[in-house]
């Protein structure tokens, strides 16, 4: 009883580790007992351990209809959509009058939802490496060839892009508490007074990282949407001759984009090598640069278990070398851009 107290003492208070610890004293003499295994479970949740929290969570039984609600919670971080929806589903159809989780419920099983359409498009990169920098250091690393243009700061720690000519910029300025896309030409000795780019492509609040390849028209740049995969994604979109105008941006999709921020986006086709930063798995005020080759044609991951493709999709794993060598044809069925989905 003592010990029971002192466990429940903890995790009142908060300190799951301790708490965690106490429960697991008790587990040894009592285990199948139902609330000691849910409080473990919330104990291995609360400090981010969501794998473990799921497996005690289906030891816990249904006395505690809650569960189900955080395994949804740990089923979302760890990309299990379909498993999160259940759950979710699961804790809804248990109540017996309106509940105050409800509205978050919706909204996670609408995110759940998006998060699987994004997954039925998950593209095969070949990593070439990834290394974690500071912030404001993520252009030392991405070293652009001369033919691709060049990447700097403002003053503020926005990038700004040159291209290759060196008379024409693409930088970020912020109107009226909105940051913007804006272009400049060089006129002689000087610069053009900066043009805002179109609403189209100025659709949300917060643009930024503009990069555009050597062709001219193709324009890659993060920007916050809630229709993205949250924070900063990484959308592209291409000027039409014809009509004067940008399409539509598309977020370019997984794995580039996360629930993370991605701040940056660029493809040198001279040395056909890409680079993404984003801070998923990197420490606070930190990113991750992944370098990556450039595909000759795009392809998507097809006919692997849900359990691999979320982790290609996250970059936990990736292709190194030669796809032909690692990934056998007959272990893995491979879908281009311009074949049948």
């Amino acid at each position: 009883g003592q010990t029971h107290h002192s466990a429940d003492k903890l995790f009142q208070a908060g300190d799951y580790a301790s708490a965690q610890e106490s429960y697991r004293a008790l587990l040894k003499s009592y285990p199948t007992n139902a609330l000691y295994l849910y409080r473990y479970a919330r104990c291995a949740q609360e400090q981010g351990d969501d794998t473990t929290a799921i497996q005690y969570f289906k030891k816990a039984g249904d006395r505690y209809m809650l569960k189900y609600f955080y395994m949804g919670e740990s089923y979302i971080r760890l990309w299990h959509m379909d498993k999160a929806i259940e759950s979710y589903s699961t804790y809804l159809g248990s109540l017996r009058e309106p509940n105050e989780r409800e509205p978050h419920i919706n909204q996670q099983i609408a995110y759940a939802e998006k998060i699987q359409r994004y997954l039925k498009r998950v593209e095969r990169v070949q990593v070439i490496d990834s290394v974690e920098v500071a912030l404001d250091s993520m252009l030392h690393v991405c070293i652009l060839s001369a033919e691709a243009g060049k990447l700097s700061y403002d003053s503020l720690g926005n990038t700004i892009y040159t291209n290759q000519r060196g008379d024409r910029k693409f930088w970020t300025t912020t109107k009226d508490s909105i940051n913007i896309l804006v272009s400049n030409h060089r006129l002689l000795d000087e610069w053009s007074q900066p043009d805002t780019l179109p609403a189209i492509i100025n659709f949300t609040d917060n643009q930024c990282a503009p990069y555009i390849l050597n062709d001219g028209i193709t324009l890659y740049f993060a920007a916050n949407d809630s229709d993205g995969l949250g924070a900063l994604d990484i959308y592209v979109s291409r000027y039409n001759l014809a009509t004067a105008n940008f399409t539509i941006p598309e977020n370019i999709g997984m794995p580039y984009n996360s629930p993370a921020n991605e701040y940056l986006f660029v493809l040198d086709e001279m040395r056909q090598v890409g680079y993404l930063a984003t801070d998923r798995f990197a420490t606070e005020g930190r990113v991750h640069i992944y370098s990556f080759a450039i595909a000759k044609q795009k392809q998507y991951w097809r006919n692997i278990v849900t359990d691999s493709l979320i982790t290609y999709a996250r970059l936990e794993r990736f292709e190194m070398g030669s796809i032909d060598t690692i990934f056998p044809t007959n272990h893995s069925a491979i879908m281009t851009e311009n074949s049948d989905e």
